[in-house]
This record gives C-alpha cells, sequence and structure tokens, in this order.
C-alpha cells in the first residue's frame, strides 16, 4: 500500500492499526519503527479514541500543548497531522496557516525516498537526579517543625547537600564543636545554619556517639521518611541540585530556579538583585505579562474557585443526614481550605510569593496544619484552617494540631488559625487567631478540643 499513492477516499477507509503501520514504515527507519509506532499509537491514537479521519484542529493543539508530552512525541505527532492534512483528511481552516499544503505535499515524497535519514536523534546522556514529585517530597519534610533527633540530622544531611559542595568526609567529620551561636564550622569554611538546627547540635553534645557516622545511612532513613524509592545518594542530591541552578546572565551569580530568585526584564531572565538594580537606576520595566510572572497559582485559583462555588451549591441542595454527616464535615474543611487559599492568593497576588503557597499539605494529617503560605515580606506563615457551615463561633481542634502550633510558636515561626464561619452562604465569616494557645476569645472544651467565644 503506497500511502502517497492512494486517495482520500480510499485512505480514510484504512483502520487505526493498518494506517499507524505504513506511515511509520514509509516515513521512518527500520531502527525508528518501534518507538515512533509505540508513541503515536499510546499519545495520538488511543488518546483521543476515535478513527484517525475524525481527527480536529483542537486534537493537534491538546499534544502540542501537553506539558509532559516530550519533544519526540509532539514532533511525531506533528509529522502524523501534516500528513493528513496533505491528504485532505484534515479540514480545518487553522491547519491551512500552519502547513503550507505543496511544501507538506513535497515534503512527503522526499521522505519517502530518504527515509533512512530520519532516524530517533541518539540520546542525550543526562544526570540521573530526583523526580520533581521527590523533590516536593524532601522540601516539604524539611519545612515541617520537629525535634526529633534523627530527623534533625536527615534534614542537616539534606540541607547541606542540597545548598553547598562540601564533600561527604566534610559531612561525616561534623561534631557538635563545629557549631558556635548559629555558624558551623565545616571543611575550610564557616557557614550560617537556620535556627532548626540549635537543637540537634545541643543533643549531640549530649551524645557519646557525637556526629554523623553513617552518611549514607542517614540519607537511606530519610528516603525511606519522605516515601522516595530511589536510592538517595549525596551525587543523587548534588546532581539535582547542578540541574535545577541557573546562572544569573547579568551578575553570572547561580541561583535556584525557584521562581522567586528571578524576574523578567525586557523579556530576558535576570536574578531579583539584577532586576531591582536595573529598574532602579536604568529605568527598565519589569514585564507584567512576561511567561516567567504567569507561571504562578492562577490557574489553580480559578479551578478552585469554582469547584468551591459547585460543592457550596451541592452541600446547600441536599442537606445534611446522619449517614452523610462525616462526608459532609469533610467536604465543609476542604471547601475552607479552598476559601483560605484564594484568600492568601489574592493578599500575594503581586509578590512572587502567591506561587509558592502550598496547599498539598493538608493531603497528610501528620503535619499539623493545612497550608504554608507567606506575608508580604516572604516570611512563611503556617496556616490551620477551621470551617464551619454555621456563624457559631466554635470549632474543634486536635491535640495534635495544638502541639504542632506550639512547636512553632516557640520556635518563632508564625502559625494562625484561619477560622471560617458560615463557609456555605455567599460571605463566610473569617477569624484569624494568630495564637490559638493564648486567646481570650476562645476556651478549650474537652480532648478534642471545641473552641467557643468566651465573650
Amino acid at each position: 500500500m503506497n500511502l502517497l499513492g492512494i486517495t482520500r477516499s480510499q485512505l480514510i477507509l484504512i483502520d487505526n492499526e493498518s494506517f499507524l503501520n505504513e506511515f511509520v514504515t514509509q516515513f521512518y527507519s527500520k531502527d525508528s519503527y518501534n518507538q515512533v509506532y509505540s508513541k503515536l499509537n499510546k499519545h495520538v491514537i488511543k488518546k483521543f479514541g476515535k478513527h484517525f479521519s475524525e481527527f480536529i484542529y483542537d486534537d493537534y493543539l491538546v499534544i502540542q500543548n501537553e506539558k509532559k508530552s516530550s519533544a519526540d512525541i509532539k514532533n511525531y505527532a506533528n509529522t502524523l497531522f501534516k500528513f493528513l492534512f496533505s491528504k485532505e483528511v484534515l479540514v480545518d481552516d487553522e491547519f491551512k496557516g500552519i502547513f503550507p499544503l505543496e511544501k507538506v505535499k513535497e515534503h512527503f515524497v522526499k521522505r519517502t525516498q530518504n527515509k533512512d535519514r530520519f532516524k530517533l536523534s541518539r540520546p542525550i546522556n543526562k544526570y540521573p537526579i530526583l523526580e520533581f514529585e521527590d523533590l516536593l517530597k524532601l522540601e516539604s519534610f524539611y519545612e515541617v517543625h520537629t525535634d526529633n533527633i534523627e530527623k534533625l540530622k536527615m534534614k542537616l544531611c539534606w540541607y547541606i547537600l542540597n545548598e553547598y559542595d562540601f564533600n561527604n568526609k566534610d559531612i561525616l567529620s561534623i561534631k557538635s564543636d563545629n557549631f558556635d551561636s548559629g555558624q558551623l564550622h565545616i571543611g575550610d569554611e564557616t557557614i550560617d545554619l537556620p535556627n532548626i538546627f540549635e537543637e540537634l547540635f545541643e543533643q549531640l553534645s549530649k551524645r557519646k556517639n557525637d556526629g554523623f557516622t553513617n552518611l549514607n545511612g542517614n540519607l537511606k532513613d530519610l528516603a525511606r521518611e519522605v516515601g522516595i524509592t530511589k536510592n538517595l545518594t549525596p551525587q543523587l542530591i548534588k546532581n539535582t541540585k547542578t540541574v535545577n541552578t541557573l546562572t544569573c546572565p547579568n551578575c553570572q551569580e547561580k541561583y535556584s530556579s525557584d521562581l522567586h530568585n528571578w524576574c523578567a526584564i525586557e523579556e530576558k531572565l535576570v536574578c531579583k538583585d539584577c532586576g531591582d538594580l536595573l529598574r532602579k537606576v536604568f529605568g527598565y520595566q519589569q514585564l507584567s505579562n512576561s511567561p516567567i510572572e504567569k507561571v504562578n497559582n492562577f490557574e489553580v485559583f480559578e479551578t478552585l474557585e469554582k469547584e468551591y462555588d459547585k460543592r457550596k451549591k451541592e452541600l446547600t441542595k441536599k442537606g445534611v443526614d446522619f449517614q452523610r454527616l462525616y462526608e459532609v464535615m469533610q467536604e465543609i474543611g476542604r471547601m475552607g481550605e479552598k476559601y483560605v487559599f484564594k484568600l492568601e492568593y489574592q493578599k500575594l497576588i503581586n509578590t512572587p510569593f502567591a506561587n509558592k503557597i502550598d496547599k498539598s499539605i493538608a493531603d497528610n494529617p501528620k503535619n499539623g496544619y493545612d497550608i504554608l503560605s507567606y506575608d508580604l515580606e516572604g516570611n512563611k506563615i503556617y496556616i490551620e484552617v477551621k470551617a464551619t457551615s454555621t456563624d457559631k463561633d466554635e470549632f474543634y481542634i486536635s491535640q495534635h494540631e495544638l502541639d504542632t502550633a506550639e512547636q512553632l510558636l516557640k520556635s518563632g515561626k508564625k502559625h494562625y488559625v484561619y477560622f471560617v464561619k458560615d463557609i456555605l452562604s455567599e460571605n463566610p465569616i473569617l477569624t484569624i487567631i494568630d495564637n490559638v494557645l493564648d486567646d481570650d476569645r476562645f476556651t478549650k472544651v474537652g480532648h478534642n478540643w471545641k473552641m467557643i467565644n468566651g465573650n
């Protein structure tokens, strides 16, 4: 079967499997066949679940705009859609603007004559690194307060490997004597350590085995603690750091790829310090519509807003019976989290911190709080959300949540309870409690504490 020689009417009678086989055979080399066929079959044919003659321009856009799709998949799909357009199977006007018909036809004639040229590109050697989800797990673990010495040792190993370039021998040589007044003497350098590690060195000084005798063992325990299946090694962490480090083209300093380190000036990416300097001294304008400014929580915000309104209507309409009580209470809690997320996002929308708000913490009750947010200066705020469907000044709070609040407040961190009353109404009422352990408006009643307004 010669795909170039048959008519449109003949082509659309072919089933998907036969067509795909002929397409890959005739336009790609033998070496490329297996990979091209499997990727087109999985990411195009099976993805849309319809005959290739029914493909439309929107299908093409879905693949090309899919962030998770590799460049190879997009290229193969582009060639497939281009061929279908050349055979007039695709008739959407939008294709005419991106595929010049005569040139496309000429292109496929040349491909059949020189198809051995269209081989898969040789894969680039890549560093073994942490997957994105695993990196987020480690960062979340680091943010959670703990006094447990083993967990603090895990945190210190992660912090030093992720922030600095010390070798394993330097890390293993760390003793409590190396720490003094917030500074750690390691190797030939002295570095500032976050306050969270003061407790670690105080406890180490009281131990007979003072120090780090097994770095790989600590990292293995860390991987198990956060749920990483990959073998967590010092080199893997260093590779991840290297891949996630960018160089500012203006000052040539290196920073992590975290969004708060960067801004866009005249369509160029520069570090925040250089951005501030360029704006103040030279009068350049930061681009509010630059792509980097759009990589924030706006899509999440829009989605949550729609879900919030939808769920509020559903709950109000259905009402509550005893069989659904637990289910409804959980749903009210989730609505409260979405409501608070919206408020925090709106508060930070014109700052670099809007993109850093994290509500995924609520998925794990072990954390003891629901949302990690920020104030306008970039200081972290640990938020516990309490939502009710009534206008009564009372809510339930667990002992674990109170313990978490106590630990965070004692360590100098900001812990707030966002109490949202009447969550199903058009105008929920928000009360922010900046110290749930010492607030004259509420008293604790019972073991799983119910907070009642004492006024």
